[in-house]
C-alpha cells in the first residue's frame, strides 16, 4: 500500500488519540513489514516529566494551568523524535501537533527535510458541549470546569488558524469527520477515506 502521513486535528477530547491508535493497530495488520513513527506531544511531555528538570517543572506548570506550551519547546522535541526515530519507509501517524498554524510551518520544514509531502488531514469536528462532557468525565486533576474552558478558549483559536492552513496547502486531503459519532462509526469513516 502507498506509504501514508496521517495527521488528527480536533480539540481536546474529540478523540484524537483513541482514533490514532486505532489507525496505528489498523495500519500493523494491513501492511506488516511497514513500520509506524506516532510522533505524539503527549508521549513527549510524559517522558520530559520523569526527568524532573526545570524544563519539565515549566511545562507542567503550564499544562497545568490549561495554557499551551510555546512553539519553540514543542517544535524542539517533535524534531528530536524526528531526528531519533525516522525511518524513510514508516507510516507516520501525529496527535497533538501542529497546534497552530506557525507550528504547522515548522512541520512542513520537516516534511521537506525527509522529502515527503503528501499528507491527510484528519479534522475531528466535535461540538464544545460533547467535548467538555468527555473532558470532566475524564477525572484528571487538570481538568476543572475552569481549566476546561480556559484550554478550549485558546484551542479554537488556534484550531481556526490550522485549519486553514491545511485546506490552503498544498498535496493534501483534508478529511472532516464528525467526532460526536461512536468511535467505531469515526474510525470506518478515517479507513474508508484513507482507502485502506
Amino acid at each position: 500500500m502507498e506509504q501514508q502521513t496521517v495527521l488528527f486535528i480536533g480539540p481536546q477530547g474529540s478523540g484524537k488519540g483513541t482514533q490514532v491508535q486505532n489507525l496505528i493497530a489498523h495500519l500493523k495488520e494491513v501492511d506488516a513489514g511497514r513500520p509506524v513513527m506516532d510522533v505524539e506531544t503527549g508521549r513527549l511531555f510524559r517522558a520530559l516529566a520523569e526527568t524532573g528538570n526545570a524544563t519539565a517543572t515549566l511545562v507542567r506548570d503550564l499544562v497545568d494551568e490549561g495554557k499551551p506550551v510555546p512553539d519553540f519547546v514543542t517544535n524542539s522535541f517533535v524534531m528530536a523524535d524526528f531526528r531519533d526515530r525516522y525511518v524513510p519507509e514508516c507510516h507516520i501517524t501525529l496527535d497533538g501537533f501542529p497546534r497552530n498554524a506557525e507550528q504547522a510551518a515548522f512541520l512542513d520544514q520537516i516534511f521537506a527535510f525527509y522529502g515527503r509531502k503528501d499528507m491527510t488531514i484528519v479534522y475531528l469536528e466535535t461540538p464544545e458541549d460533547v467535548v467538555r462532557e468527555r473532558m470532566m468525565a475524564r477525572g484528571r486533576h487538570d481538568d476543572t470546569e475552569e481549566k476546561i474552558t480556559e484550554r478550549l478558549r485558546w484551542s479554537t483559536e488556534m484550531m481556526n488558524g490550522l485549519v486553514a492552513y491545511y485546506k490552503e496547502r498544498p498535496h493534501t486531503e483534508f478529511v472532516t469527520v464528525d467526532g460526536s459519532k461512536t468511535i467505531e462509526e469515526v474510525q470506518q469513516t478515517i479507513t474508508d477515506s484513507l482507502g485502506i
